[in-house]
C-alpha cells in the first residue's frame, strides 16, 4: 500500500500542471496528503506570521488528496505547517508533502509527536520559470558579477526555443534572504552549464574544471533538454542583492536552443535547527537490513537487523540531481536500546567516511543529527552498523542540507616553532560546540569541544590547512586555519605581553632594523583578551631587530608589560627586555638588538682533560667539534671550548651578554684576554679546581664590555672574526666529567639596562625596592628621614651585569625633591668588601620626571648594587625611578659643545645650556658663573636666574669621559637687560594637576606654521609657574598642548611689567583642542624705560599737537619718573612716536597709565581715553578728584577705528593738574603699550564700580584674566553681573566670552550695554542660548548691535542650581573673510554687522554704519545725545545760497548759519546727488560728484528743544558759468566766420564762372 501511495504521488506531481491562478500578494501552494484509514482522526492548518491562513478539510482515507491554495504572503517567507491528531499521531501510511509554483517540493514530513507536530516550511521563489533573462552571445569581463552593467544585453522570457549557438549566457538579478536552510536550483539544459551566484560557483554540469572561455566546449550531453540542478545550503545566497548567472556551453557544433531556471530557499526543520530534510527519493540496497527500503520512506517504519549479524549496511542512491548533502539525523524509537550504538557513514566512488560515531547513548522518540562534511556532492551514500545496544538494530534516517556559517581563528595561518610555541587558539566567536578537526593535529596539540586548539607541537611540521566543523545554537559551522611549525633557522624569540585592562589601547611592533619589514605585531585594532597573558614565538633570521611600544592612551596599565627573551632551550630563556609605555616617565619606546650571534646548542670546538698553552686562542687544530648533549667525557676537571663569532661594526656594539651552562667554574676569553670569571681563583694550570658549586644546573647570564678602560686601555673585541673560549672546571678531578657545557652570545646594539630580576630590600626608605624599577609612574620611593638609608639589589640566580651610568628620576611633585646626592657600589657574592662605581653629588632637577645621568668608569659585571645615602636639604626626598645602564665604550662620547655665545637677561630664568653628555662626567667650570647661575657637575648644564649685568665672559669648561680622557671647550656668556630691540612677555601657567602631561612650542610667526624656537615636553614640575620670553621685537605664537585627554585643565596668561599687565588669558582641556595665542614683542612703550617727549609751557599747545605729523623736536625729553613737577602749568601734554611696518598685523593696543590728577589719550589724534576729568576740559582744567598714584587704569584702542597706519603713528597724553594739589607736587605719569594681535583679541579695562545680585564682593574673580579664580552666582531668573567702565570715553569690542572650569549647557545668556554713565535706557548686545565648554573660550560674537558702552549687565540663567564663572572678558575679533574695510575713522566690520565711531564733541554714544555688501553704509546717528541738555531753540537756519551749484568731479564745501546749541543735521525731503553728503553734526554739505542735474533737499536742523527746516537746490553742471559763456561766445564766433567763408567762397566761384562765358 505505501509503496503504491509514493509512486502515485510521483506520478501526479510529474503530471501536475499548475492551475490556481495567485495575485502578487499571495503565494502558492500544493498540497498532497495522504491518509490511511483513520484519517477522520487526521488534520492539519497552515500559519503565516502567528495566523493561521489555511485549514484541511475533512480528510478521505486510505488515499492521496491534494489541495491548492492561495496564501498571503509571510513577512519572513516562513509558514508554520501544523500536523494534528485527535487520538494520538497519524497512521503508519500517512504523510504530507508541500509544493510550490515550480512544481518543486518544499515540504515531504510525517508525524511522529503525540497530537501535534510542527515544521517550518517557505514558500520564497525570487526567480521562477518562465521570466524575463537578460542574455546574450558575446563574452564579456565580469559578466557573471553583481556589479556588471547588462543594459546593452537582449532581454527575453526563457522556457521558449532559441536560434542555435555556441555559446550562450544569462542573467537575472534576484533579492536574497537570511534565516533559511537551503535552496535549490534548477536549469532546463541539455548540454554544458556552469552557474553562478553574485560571481561564485553554484552548480556545474558537463563542463570540465577551470574557468570557462567563450570557445570551451561542453564535455557530453543528454539527450534531451530537461531539468538537472542541486540542492545545497543556503549561505550561497544570503546577501540582499543578487545576480544569478548562467552560462550554457554546445558540444563541436552550435547546438543551444533551450533554456529556463528557477531558485527556491527552503526552511530549517526550526528557527534554531537550519537544516533542510531532502525530499528527493532513493532506491536502497542491503547486505543484511530486513526491509531496507523503510529506511528512508519518510513513514513510522524502520529497516532492522540482528545485533549478532553486525557489521552490516544499507546503501542510499538519489535517482537524480542530488543533494549537497552536509548532515544526517536518526529517528531514535521508544527503545532507545535499538537504535545503533557505533556506526560509520561513507561517500561511495570514491569511498570516504565522512562520519564514525561509537558510544552513542540516545533520549527515546526524538530525532539524533549529526554534522559533516563531504568533500563531493556524492550520487551515494553507506551507513554501516558496527555494534548496537540490544539484541536488534533499527534504522530510521534522512539527509540534511544545513546552512554553514563560516567561523575563523583571529588568523587564517600561523607559523609556531616546535617544543616552544604553546597555542591557544580560540575561535571568534564562542557559541560553537561539537567540534571536529581534520586532519589530525601533531603530537602534543589537542581540539577541544568549543574549537579550541591547545598545546605544544613535538614535531615539526610543514604548512598544512585543518578544517574545523562543529555546530551553533542553529546550524552548522566550518572553517579552516592553516599550521606550521618549524624550527628556527635564526635566534628564536619568546614574546610576552601581560595585558591588564584596556589591552586594545596598548600596541608593540617588532620590525626588522634594515628593511622595516614587520616582523610580529599587535597594532593599532587588535583583539587580545584583557587581564590575559600572551605568548608568541618569533624567528630573527635578520642582523638586527627594533623593538617598538606605543599607546593610544598617556601609558599601559599598571602590570602590563612587554617581555622579550632569547629562547635557551624549551625549559630556559634569557630576559632581555622588560617594558611598558609611560609617556609620563619617558620610558624608551624603541629598543634594537642585534640577533644572537652564537645560539645555543650551536657546535663549538671542544678538548677534554687538556690545557694546551695559549688554549684561547684562534687555533683548532687538535680540537673537535660537538654541540650539546653530544661532547664526550673528560677524564679530569678541565673541559675546554673555543667557538668564532663575527662582528660588521664595533662601533656600533655597546658590549657582550653571554649565557654560560655549567655547575663548578668558568673562566671566559675573548680574542686572548681575560674577560671574566667565576668560582675560580689564581692562574688557570692543570691543576686548577673549582672553588665553588652551584646548586642547580643552568645558563648563568654576564653582559661584559667590549673594551677595558684603564690607563692604558684593552680593546676586547674587533671587526672580522673574534673568538671566544671557555674554561670549565670542575671542584675535583673526578667529580664532574660529563659535559653539561652550552653558551649563547649576543652583541648589545644600544645602552641597555636589565635590572628587572632582583631581590630588593631598603632601610629606612618607604615603598618597595621594585617601585623604583617598575617603569609606572603611580610607584616611587620616599623617604622622610634624615638617617642613613640604601636600597640594595642582588640579581636573581648569579646574573652578573655590567654597568657604567646610573639614572635617577625625580618625581612631579616639588613639594618632595628628588635628592640631590647619594652613593652607588657593586659587589658580587665572592667578593670581601663593596667596590664604589660613583659618588653622585649636587644634582639639580628643572623639570618633572627628569633623568639625570651620571656615568663613571667601570670594568666588571657584579651581581649586587647598593645605592647609600640619599640625600637633600630637608631629609624629605622621593625618586621616581632608578635605572643602571651599560654604555658603549667602543666610541669615543659625543663631543662637548655649547653655543659659542650665550646672552641671558638678567630678572629672567635662563633658557637652560644643556650640552651633549652622553659619556661625560665630572665636569668643572672656570671661572666661576655670576651669582644666581647654577653649573651641574654631573651634567654640565647651566641655569637660574642672575640680577646682575655681566659684560661677556669667556669660561672653560671641562668634563671626564668613560673612556678615561678628558674634553674642554670654551664658550662667553653675558647678562644684560632685556630691553632696546627686545620685549619680555611672561606667561604664567598652572595646572590643577599632572602638569607633564602638558607641553609647549614657541613658533615664530602668526600660526603653527612658522619655525619653532623652542619647545617643552613636559612643563617645569611646579603646577604653578613661570616662563618668560625675551625675544626681539616681532610676532610669536605660544602654542600649549595637551599629551592626553585624561589631564586636568591649564590655564595661562600673557603679561607685561612683571605680570602687572595681563593681556590674554586661555585654558586647555582635551588632546585634540588646537590652541595658538599670538603676541607681540614690540611694546611701542613701556613704563620704567621709555623716553617721553614733554611739554609743560604756560603757551598755548597747537592743534596738532597730537597728530603723528607733528615736529616735537623741541619739546623736552624725559623718561617717565624724571618728569618735573608742572609749577604753574595746569596741564602737560605727553607724546611717544613710534613705527609700524605692518599695521594690519596690528588688531588692539591694550594700555595701563598711571597718573595722580586727569589723564585723556589720544592715538593719532582721536580720543580714545579719559580718566578723572569732566568732558568738557580745557588746559586750565583740573582733574574731578586725585587718583591714587600707585594705581594704573587700564583701556584699549581698536587700531582699525582710529586710523592706524603704516609709519609713524603717535600715542599722546594731556595729563591734568589733580585737583587741589600744590604745584609743587610731584609729577605723576607713565604707561605701556601692549599690541593685541590674536585675530580674536582680548581687550582690557578698568572698572569703577561692579556689582551683583550677590553683592560686589569677590566679583574682581571675573575681570582679573586669571582662568584659576572664580565666582560662584546663582542662575535664577534675575541673578546678574554690572559693571562700569572707568574710561569716560567708554569701551568698544565686538565678542564676550564667557569663561569657565566646568562645562554648564543651556544657559540663556543676555547682555545690555548702557550707552552713557548715566542713561536708564539700555541696548541688548546679546540674547542666546549658550553651551559653556568647560576649559574652552569661545567668543560670543556681537553681531548687528550697538557696543560702545559705558555700563554693561550680564545675565545667565541656567536649569543648573549655580554658575561658576572664572571670568567675563570682552574682545575685538577681526572680522570674517566677508567684512567691511574701515574707511573714515569706522573700523571694520564682518557682513550684516556695525561698524562703531565715537561722536563729536559734547555728544555722547556713538556712530555707526552698517556693513552691508562689503561697503559700510551710511553714518546713523541716532545714538549720539547731547552732554548737555539744550539752551537754545534751533532757528535761522539757511545756506548761503538757495543754489549751491557744484562742478562735476570737483570737491566742495559749504556751511550753513544757524542759531542753536548740541545741533544735529537730517534730511527730511529729496536726496542729495551721490557723492554729496551732510555732515549730521555741522549741517557741512561737502564731497565730490560725477552726476549732472539738480537735486532739491530739505534740512532740518534740530536739538532736544524743537527744529528748523531749509531747502536748498543743489545744481551739478559741467563746467563754471563763466567759462560755459565763453565757451557759447567762442562757438557763435565759430559759427559767424564759417557763414562768412561759405560767403565768400561761392561769391569767388560766381566771379570765376562769369569771366569763362566772357571768353567764350
Amino acid at each position: 500500500m505505501l509503496f503504491r501511495s509514493l509512486i502515485l504521488i510521483n506520478l501526479l506531481l510529474l503530471a501536475w500542471v499548475v492551475s490556481l491562478q495567485c495575485s502578487s500578494d499571495e503565494a502558492y501552494v500544493r498540497i498532497w496528503k495522504s491518509s490511511g484509514s483513520d484519517a477522520s482522526h487526521e488534520s492539519f492548518t497552515l500559519s503565516a506570521d502567528g495566523t493561521v491562513v489555511y485549514s484541511s478539510p475533512p480528510l478521505n482515507g486510505d488515499g492521496v488528496e491534494s489541495f491548492e491554495v492561495c496564501v498571503p504572503v509571510s513577512s519572513t517567507s516562513i509558514y508554520t505547517l501544523t500536523l494534528k491528531d485527535s487520538n494520538d499521531i497519524w497512521s503508519d501510511s500517512s504523510w504530507i508533502s508541500l509544493s510550490d509554483i515550480n512544481e518543486a517540493v518544499v515540504l515531504r514530513a510525517f508525524m511522529m509527536a503525540s497530537h501535534e507536530e510542527t515544521y517550518n516550511v517557505a514558500l520564497y521563489t525570487p526567480v521562477p520559470k518562465r521570466v524575463s533573462w537578460a542574455h546574450s552571445t558575446s563574452f564579456s569581463s565580469k559578466w557573471k558579477d553583481f556589479t556588471f552593467n547588462d543594459e546593452t544585453w537582449s532581454s527575453s522570457i526563457v522556457g521558449s526555443i532559441f536560434p542555435p549557438v555556441q555559446t550562450m549566457y544569462f542573467r537575472k538579478y534576484f533579492t536574497g534572504i537570511t534565516g533559511m536552510a537551503a535552496v535549490t536550483l534548477m536549469f532546463l539544459y541539455r548540454m554544458g552549464i556552469v552557474s553562478y551566484i553574485n560571481g561564485v560557483e553554484v552548480y556545474r554540469d558537463h563542463m570540465s574544471a577551470g574557468e570557462p572561455s567563450y570557445s570551451t566546449k561542453a564535455t557530453t550531453s543528454y539527450s534531451t533538454a530537461d531539468w538537472h540542478g542541486i540542492l545545497r545550503p543556503a549561505f550561497v545566497a544570503e546577501a540582499p542583492r543578487l545576480i544569478l548567472a548562467v552560462e550554457l556551453h554546445s558540444l563541436s557544433t552550435p547546438s543551444i536552443n533551450t533554456f529556463d531556471a528557477y531558485l527556491l530557499y527552503h526552511a530549517g526543520v526550526s528557527d534554531s535547527n537550519l537544516c533542510f530534510v531532502s525530499p528527493m527519493d532513493v532506491s536502497v540496497t542491503t547486505d543484511k537490513f530486513a526491509n531496507p527500503s523503510a529506511t528512508f520512506n519518510f513513514l513510522h517504519s524502520f529497516s532492522s537487523v540482528l545485533s549478532s549479524s553486525l557489521p552490516a549496511s544499507v546503501t542510499a542512491t538519489f535517482s537524480a540531481n542530488p543533494p549537497l548533502v552536509n548532515g544526517i539525523r536518526l529517528w531514535i524509537p521508544q527503545d532507545p536500546s535499538l537504535a545503533p550504538s557505533a556506526f560509520t557513514f561513507s561517500g561511495v566512488n570514491p569511498s570516504i567516511t565522512l562520519l564514525s560515531v561509537t558510544n552513542q547513548t540516545y533520549s527515546e522518540s526524538v530525532w539524533k543529527q549529526w554534522y559533516i562534511d563531504p568533500p563531493l556532492r556524492y550520487n551515494s551514500y553507506k551507513m554501516i552498523v558496527t555494534s548496537g545496544n540490544g539484541n536488534t538494530v533499527n534504522l530510521a534516517m534522512q539527509f540534511l542540507v544545513c546552512n554553514e556559517r563560516e567561523v575563523a581563528y583571529p588568523l587564517s595561518t600561523y607559523i609556531f616553532y616546535a617544543l616552544y610555541s604553546t597555542l591557544d587558539l580560540r575561535l571568534t566567536s564562542n557559541d560553537v560546540s561539537n567540534c571536529q578537526i581534520a586532519p589530525s593535529l601533531p603530537d602534543g596539540l589537542s581540539l577541544d569541544a568549543s574549537c579550541t586548539i591547545t598545546g605544544a607541537s613535538r614535531v615539526t611540521t610543514s604548512p598544512t590547512t585543518f578544517t574545523i566543523t562543529g555546530v551553533d545554537s542553529s546550524q552548522h559551522v566550518k572553517g579552516t586555519v592553516t599550521l606550521s611549525f618549524e624550527k628556527c633557522q635564526g635566534s628564536l624569540y619568546h614574546v610576552l605581553r601581560t595585558y591588564r585592562v584596556s589591552p586594545n589601547a596598548e600596541f608593540y611592533h617588532i620590525r626588522d632594523a634594515s628593511t622595516g619589514e614587520v616582523l610580529l605585531e599587535a597594532g593599532s585594532g587588535h583583539e587580545f583578551p584583557a587581564n590575559k597573558d600572551h605568548s608568541d614565538y618569533l624567528c630573527v633570521k635578520a642582523a638586527s631587530f627594533d623593538v617598538s611600544i606605543d599607546a593610544s592612551t598617556a601609558y599601559w596599565q599598571p602590570g602590563s608589560y612587554l617581555f622579550l627573551y632569547s629562547v635557551i632551550s624549551n625549559t630556559e630563556e634569557e630576559l632581555i627586555l622588560k617594558t611598558r609605555f609611560d609617556s609620563y616617565l619617558e620610558v624608551p619606546t624603541v629598543y634594537s638588538f642585534y640577533r644572537n650571534s652564537i645560539n645555543s646548542f650551536e657546535s663549538w670546538f671542544y678538548k677534554m682533560s687538556l690545557l694546551p698553552a695559549k688554549w684561547f686562542d684562534a687555533n683548532t687544530e687538535g680540537w673537535r667539534e660537538a654541540s650539546r648533549g653530544t661532547f664526550p667525557l673528560s677524564s679530569n676537571q678541565i673541559q675546554l671550548y673555543k667557538k668564532t663569532f663575527t662582528i660588521d661594526s664595533v662601533e656600533q656594539v655597546t658590549g657582550l651578554v653571554l649565557s654560560v651552562r655549567f655547575l663548578f667554574g668558568c673562566v671566559v676569553y675573548v680574542n686572548g684576554i681575560e674577560v671574566w670569571r667565576n668560582h675560580v681563583i689564581g692562574d688557570l694550570t692543570s691543576a686548577s679546581l673549582s672553588t665553588e658549586t652551584y646548586s642547580e644546573l643552568t645558563y648563568h647570564t654576564i653582559s661584559l664590555p667590549g673594551r677595558i678602560v684603564s690607563e692604558h686601555s684593552t680593546t676586547v673585541i674587533h671587526n672580522g672574526a673574534n673568538v671566544i673560549a671557555i674554561a670549565i672546571l670542575a671542584n675535583s678531578t673526578s667529580t664532574q666529567r660529563v659535559s653539561l657545557f652550552d653558551a649563547s652570545l649576543r652583541l648589545m646594539k644600544q645602552s641597555e639596562s636589565h635590572v628587572w630580576e632582583f631581590e630588593g630590600s631598603m632601610e629606612s626608605i618607604s615603598g618597595d625596592a621594585s617601585n623604583a624599577f617598575d617603569l609606572n609612574y603611580q610607584t616611587v620611593i620616599e623617604s622622610s628621614s634624615c638617617s642613613s638609608n640604601s636600597i640594595l639589589l642582588t640579581l636573581n640566580n648569579d646574573r652578573r651585569e655590567w654597568v657604567n651610568m646610573v639614572q635617577i628620576q625625580n618625581s612631579h611633585s616639588k613639594a618632595a625633591p628628588a635628592p640631590v646626592s647619594f652613593d652607588l657600589y657593586g659587589k658580587n657574592p665572592e667578593d670581601s668588601e663593596w667596590t664604589l662605581l660613583t659618588r653622585v653629588r649636587a644634582l639639580h632637577f628643572i623639570l618633572a620626571y627628569q633623568k639625570r645621568s651620571v656615568f663613571f668608569i667601570n670594568n666588571r659585571a657584579f651581581n649586587q648594587f647598593k645605592f647609600v645615602d640619599f640625600s637633600v636639604s630637608g631629609c624629605s626626598w622621593r625618586v621616581q625611578s632608578l635605572n643602571l645602564y651599560a654604555v658603549t665604550v667602543m666610541t669615543p662620547p659625543s663631543s662637548l659643545t655649547y653655543p659659542s655665545a650665550t646672552t641671558v637677561f638678567t630678572g629672567i630664568e635662563m633658557e637652560a645650556l644643556t650640552p651633549e653628555n652622553e659619556g661625560l662626567f665630572n665636569y668643572t667650570i672656570r671661572p666661576s658663573l655670576p651669582s644666581g647661575l647654577l653649573f651641574d657637575v654631573n651634567n654640565g648644564w647651566i641655569t637660574g636666574v642672575c640680577n646682575l649685568i655681566v659684560p661677556s665672559t669667556k669660561y672653560s669648561v671641562s668634563a671626564k669621559t668613560i673612556l678615561g680622557t678628558t674634553v674642554t671647550v670654551t664658550f662667553s656668556l653675558a647678562v644684560q637687560r632685556c630691553t632696546g630691540d627686545r620685549g619680555l612677555v611672561t606667561i604664567h601657567y598652572q595646572a590643577q594637576s599632572m602638569l607633564n602631561r602638558f607641553t609647549w612650542k614657541l613658533i615664530l610667526g602668526r600660526g603653527a606654521t612658522g619655525s619653532v624656537l623652542r619647545s617643552f615636553q613636559p612643563y617645569p614640575f611646579t603646577m604653578n609657574g613661570y616662563i618668560d620670553f625675551c625675544l626681539p621685537e616681532g610676532v610669536y605664537t605660544f602654542q600649549p598642548h595637551i599629551v592626553n585627554d585624561d589631564a586636568s585643565l591649564l590655564g595661562y596668561t600673557l603679561s607685561v611689567d612683571d605680570e602687572e599687565m595681563i593681556i590674554e588669558t586661555e585654558m586647555v582641556r582635551s588632546a585634540s583642542q588646537v590652541i595658538s595665542t599670538v603676541f607681540s614683542t614690540f611694546l611701542p612703550f613701556q613704563v620704567n624705560s621709555t623716553r617721553w617727549k614733554v611739554y609743560q609751557r604756560t603757551d598755548a599747545i597747537p592743534e596738532n599737537w597730537n597728530l603723528p605729523s607733528f615736529n616735537d623736536s623741541q619739546w623736552s625729553t624725559y623718561q617717565a619718573a624724571a618728569i618735573p613737577n608742572s609749577g604753574s602749568v595746569i596741564t602737560t601734554y605727553i607724546r611717544k612716536s613710534f613705527t609700524l611696518l605692518g599695521a594690519n598685523e596690528f588688531r588692539v593696543l591694550n594700555v595701563r597709565v598711571k597718573y595722580a590728577g586727569g589723564v585723556v589719550a589720544y592715538f593719532n589724534g582721536n580720543r580714545v581715553a579719559r580718566f578723572n576729568i569732566d568732558e568738557h576740559f580745557d588746559p586750565d582744567t583740573e582733574s574731578i578728584q586725585i587718583h591714587d598714584p600707585t594705581l594704573f587704569s587700564k583701556f584699549h584702542v581698536i587700531l582699525s577705528g582710529a586710523t592706524v597706519r603704516r609709519g609713524t603713528n603717535v600715542m599722546s597724553f594731556e595729563v591734568h593738574r589733580p585737583y587741589g594739589s600744590a604745584s609743587s607736587d610731584p609729577f605723576v605719569f607713565d604707561a605701556t603699550g601692549v599690541f593685541g594681535v590674536d585675530d580674536c583679541a582680548t581687550v582690557v579695562d578698568t572698572y569703577s564700580s561692579m556689582d551683583s545680585s550677590l553683592g560686589s564682593s569677590d566679583l574682581i574673580s571675573l575681570f582679573d584674566l586669571d582662568p584659576f579664580t572664580s565666582v560662584t552666582l546663582p542662575t535664577t531668573s534675575g541673578s546678574f553681573v554690572e559693571w562700569e567702565v572707568e574710561n569716560q570715553e567708554g569701551s568698544l569690542w565686538n565678542a564676550f566670552n564667557i569663561l569657565s572650569t566646568t562645562t554648564m549647557n543651556y544657559l540663556q545668556s543676555y547682555l545690555y550695554g548702557y550707552a552713557s554713565a548715566g542713561q536708564s535706557d539700555r541696548v541688548t548686545l546679546l540674547s542666546k542660548n549658550v553651551n559653556i565648554q568647560g576649559g574652552v573660550k569661545q567668543p560670543l560674537m556681537i553681531s548687528s548691535s550697538e557696543n560702545r558702552y559705558y555700563r554693561i549687565r550680564h545675565e545667565l540663567v541656567s536649569t543648573q542650581s549655580s554658575q561658576v564663572l572664572t571670568g567675563l572678558l570682552t574682545a575685538y575679533c577681526e572680522s570674517p573673510a566677508s567684512f567691511c574695510a574701515s574707511a573714515d575713522g569706522f573700523p571694520s566690520a564682518g557682513e550684516d554687522q556695525l561698524s562703531y565711531a565715537s561722536c563729536p564733541d559734547g555728544f555722547g554714544g556713538y556712530l555707526y554704519r552698517v556693513c552691508s555688501g562689503g561697503v559700510l553704509g551710511s553714518v546713523v546717528t541716532s545714538r549720539c545725545f547731547a552732554n548737555k541738555d539744550s539752551k537754545v531753540r534751533p532757528s535761522n537756519f539757511s545756506y548761503p545760497k538757495p543754489t549751491i551749484t557744484v562742478i562735476k568731479g570737483k570737491a566742495f564745501s559749504m556751511i550753513p548759519s544757524v542759531h542753536g546749541d548740541y545741533l544735529r543735521f537730517r534730511i527730511v525731503e529729496g536726496t542729495l546727488p551721490e557723492g554729496i553728503r551732510l555732515d549730521l553734526f555741522s549741517g557741512e554739505l561737502s564731497g565730490m560728484t560725477s552726476a549732472v542735474g539738480v537735486e532739491a533737499v530739505t534740512i532740518e536742523a534740530w536739538n532736544t528743544l524743537g527744529s528748523v527746516k531749509t531747502s536748498v537746490e543743489v545744481k551739478v553742471d559741467l563746467l563754471p558759468m563763466w567759462m560755459m559763456i565763453c565757451v557759447g561766445v567762442a562757438a557763435v564766433v565759430v559759427v559767424v566766420l564759417v557763414i562768412v567763408c561759405i560767403v565768400r567762397c561761392c561769391y569767388r566761384k560766381c566771379i570765376s564762372g562769369k569771366s569763362n562765358m566772357d571768353i567764350v
